[in-house]
């Protein structure tokens, strides 16, 4: 139980860094 929770944090953490990863790219390509 205690492994599942982790990994959905992590999971839960990675999505929101490739969330802030294509926003910074947008902006790139925006300048």
């Amino acid at each position: 139980m205690k492994d599942y929770v982790m990994v959905d944090a992590l999971r839960f953490l990675y999505h929101i860094n490739v969330k802030k990863i294509k926003e910074k790219q947008h902006e790139n390509n925006v300048i």
